[in-house]
């Protein structure tokens, strides 16, 4: 079976020949024009890692990469023309785990490839591939979420907030956390996107059951309990 790769063209950079060898060298990829839709494919692809090409790390949107919190499930890795150390520390923080040269040979490109997904198998054979809470249940490979035998449908981005609240499950968890840490925000904006999105949730996971999960904790956030 071959190795599904995302590949995203940032800022209108050409890959299509980069796709084309990858895919005689044994890989499965899948071609976007940017970030965003990659995104809103990742679920029906799963892919086993992401490459993004651009002409420098400038031109990257770190913030929605950040939000995105690219570091959890696949090794993504950026192979750019050129970048500074500023760029390259920036990089690093945001959740890259690999920063190539644009100039790089296809055959070594699709090496370190592998040795990444590799890594990523052997590490996830250490680590649980579900999230579970009283009666909730999170795949996360798969992005499913089960309230007991049923199959709750989450868009991605609640899904994410999901798992952010069973992690931290019986811990209070404030909104300013939250939107540092499922948005990627590093201040307060004055938005209640968080409570958009918990109202969203409850209508999901608790509308029907007696039991209610998602509990408010007036004047400060939110906790699964």
């Amino acid at each position: 079976m071959k190795d599904s790769i995302l590949i995203v063209e940032a800022n209108h950079f050409d890959a299509s020949e980069r796709k084309e060898e990858l895919e005689q060298l044994g890989f499965e990829p899948w071609l976007y024009p940017d970030i965003d839709e990659a995104k809103a494919h990742m679920d029906r692809i799963a892919p086993e890692a992401c490459l993004i090409f651009a002409s420098s790390l400038e031109e990257i949107a770190w913030n929605r990469l950040r939000a995105w919190d690219i570091r959890l499930s696949l090794p993504w890795i950026f192979i750019v023309e050129d970048w500074t150390s500023g760029q390259l520390a920036q990089a690093y923080s945001a959740g890259a785990h690999e920063v190539l040269q644009g100039s790089i040979p296809t055959e070594e490109l699709a090496i370190r490839v592998r040795h990444w997904i590799e890594l990523f198998r052997r590490i996830a054979d250490g680590n649980p591939l579900e999230l579970a809470y009283a009666d909730l249940r999170m795949e996360l490979k798969a992005k499913r979420v089960f309230r007991g035998e049923e199959l709750i449908r989450l868009t991605v981005k609640e899904f994410e907030l999901l798992r952010f609240l069973v992690k931290r499950a019986e811990q209070v968890c404030p909104r300013e956390l939250i939107l540092q840490e499922v948005w990627g925000y590093d201040f307060s904006t004055g938005t209640n996107v968080v409570d958009v999105y918990i109202r969203h949730l409850r209508k999901k996971i608790d509308k029907g059951h007696r039991h209610k999960l998602i509990h408010t904790v007036r004047g400060t956030g939110y906790v699964l309990r």
